[in-house]
């Protein structure tokens, strides 16, 4: 989607290690609260893993028709986020015949067990009892980048004639194996760490409308935007050297069509780690007459954590909340090739 499209949202329902919804993560986010905590992990070190997780009195318990299935930890956590994110946004909306639903999910990793795929909807629409349209319905098994894919996917939708969607990401890094592995490359956060990142967990998602049902909905948002992907060769598990051509490409695919709107303000996937610096540097020198000099990054891992595939509505929310008068840019760069960016402006 390189062309300048406009976007109607409807509602939004979230879920995040700094609250139970977007306003309060992003008031969190604004006051600098950290969700950072030690856990019950344990590093190679002999001391706890720095994690960001969701309490859990705060979600919904796994549903019984679920309960008999042998799902792993990390998916029934999942399916608890995804669950109670997903039934925030349809009942903030009220709506009650099925829509499609466009979803970023983690990716696979090499020596690791796969993550999930299209089964995965019918699980989530038992634990959130609701109907969803299985026919147009489409996981996004990508990590971070999946978010602005899964998004473009569902503006494609509504511009090809669906009434409605929702677009969302769900993830959790709570999974012994997956810790473990990330630990061994000592890349957790920890006591006694000199570098890493603290593996987090969360669930956003968004409702979609077409134009022409916008008045049904009195806190319909409009925003103008350009999504752009692309794929880095030299990613965290290839053998090439990572040149930053991946997060570059989609820079400029995104802000193609951005109608010469000066880049404001950045918002980032980032979790601290050196290559994802790299990587920015790389996508600001090719493009540095698209920034306004003074454009800040803004990456809320700093306070909670990395939330993989769950970070786009987040970094989407956090644009349309800052409503500034350029447009923003949201970049979000996966463990493995898939790298996505997408300016957003609020409709004024």
């Amino acid at each position: 989607m390189n062309a300048q499209v406009s976007v109607v949202l409807v509602a939004t329902g979230m879920i995040t290690p700094l609250g139970d919804s977007a306003a309060t993560s992003i008031a969190a986010i604004k006051g600098g609260i950290s969700a950072y905590s030690a856990s019950q992990y344990i590093s190679h070190r002999g001391t706890p893993m720095i994690l960001a997780q969701v309490p859990g009195e705060v979600i919904a318990p796994l549903v019984a028709p679920l309960q008999a299935q042998k799902l792993s930890p990390r998916r029934v956590r999942m399916l608890q986020l995804a669950g109670t994110a997903l039934q925030q946004t349809v009942a903030e909306t009220g709506l009650s015949a099925p829509c499609p639903l466009y979803l970023a999910a983690p990716e696979s990793l090499p020596n690791l067990p796969a993550t999930v795929g299209d089964e995965f909807l019918g699980q989530l629409a038992v634990q959130a009892n609701i109907e969803l349209d299985m026919t147009h319905s489409r996981v996004f098994a990508a990590g971070r980048a999946a978010g602005l894919a899964a998004l473009q996917a569902g503006i494609g939708a509504i511009q090809a004639g669906l009434p409605v969607c929702l677009v969302g990401g769900v993830d959790s890094y709570m999974e012994a194996t997956l810790l473990g592995q990330l630990d061994a490359d000592n890349r957790v956060l920890g006591e006694n760490a000199s570098g890493g990142f603290a593996p987090a967990e969360g669930a956003g998602f968004i409702m979609l409308v077409s134009p022409q049902h916008a008045q049904r909905f009195p806190n319909a948002q409009v925003f103008h935007c350009g999504i752009g992907l692309a794929q880095e060769q030299g990613h965290r598990y290839a053998d090439a050297v990572c040149l930053g051509d991946g997060l570059a490409t989609a820079t400029h695919r995104a802000l193609a069509n951005c109608g010469g709107r000066k880049v404001s303000r950045v918002y980032a996937s980032f979790n601290g780690e050196a290559l994802h610096s790299k990587e920015y540097g790389v996508a600001c020198i090719r493009h540095h007459a698209a920034f306004a000099a003074d454009a800040p990054l803004v990456h809320p891992a700093d306070c909670l954590g990395d939330m993989g595939a769950a970070i786009a509505p987040l970094l989407l929310a956090m644009a349309l909340e800052e409503n500034n008068m350029g447009c923003s840019l949201i970049l979000t760069t996966s463990e493995q090739a898939p790298r996505a960016a997408m300016w957003v402006a609020a409709q004024s």
